[in-house]
């Protein structure tokens, strides 16, 4: 409200989460900006957000993910920071190094990120915060599976639209469930390594 912006909120649970369900239940009946889609079992992160996605009515989509991952008044500037500049259709968000968690992931970053780098020739240094602002027509465009939530930018370029990274800062130490395990890297490195045979 305060960036002037009319929106809608879309709210994906991966499978059965009542709590969350009750308490966005709540939410709804003060506020009808606010939608819950629930699936029927837990498909994953870029199901979810697919499945959101496909549910946006506006065009402009900003996604994201259950962790608190930046500080709440830079989604509404990267909305606006979008919707200001024509000729940009991604603005994937390069969260700052504050909170023990980033320091730590630095050198799992910066190895995701030159991998990256090195298969689609796109420069993105955190592919792991998933505050993304995009047009509807570059929503249109993708269909994520497994874990490629990861490389909605790398996707989007490899389909001729402009991808912009913008530094954001970051909410301090992550809320949520950690995400960093040897098994989540490995197989991480199994759908970079598909999405990058996808883009070349």
């Amino acid at each position: 409200d305060r960036a002037g912006l009319v929106v809608e909120f879309i709210y994906v649970l991966d499978g059965n989460r009542p709590l969350a369900e009750a308490a966005l239940t709540a939410i709804r009946t003060t506020d009808p900006r606010v939608r819950t889609i629930t699936l029927a079992r837990s498909f994953g992160e870029a199901t979810s957000l697919m499945m959101g996605v496909r549910h946006a009515a506006a065009p402009v989509i900003a996604t994201l993910t259950h962790c608190r991952q930046v500080a709440a008044g830079e989604v509404p500037r990267l909305v606006r920071s979008l919707l200001d500049q024509a000729d940009v259709d991604v603005l994937a968000a390069r969260r700052d190094t504050v909170g023990r968690e980033r320091m730590r992931g630095w050198l799992r970053r910066s190895v995701f990120a030159g991998l990256a780098r090195m298969g689609s020739g796109l420069s993105l240094s955190d592919l792991g915060c998933r505050l993304r602002v995009f047009r509807r027509e570059v929503a249109d465009h993708l269909d994520l599976y497994g874990d490629q939530q990861h490389f909605l930018p790398i996707l989007a370029a490899r389909r001729g639209f402009k991808v912009v990274e913008v530094p954001v800062r970051s909410a301090g130490e992550l809320s949520g469930r950690a995400t960093g395990s040897a098994r989540s890297d490995l197989l991480r490195l199994l759908d970079m390594a598909a999405t990058l045979f996808l883009v070349n």
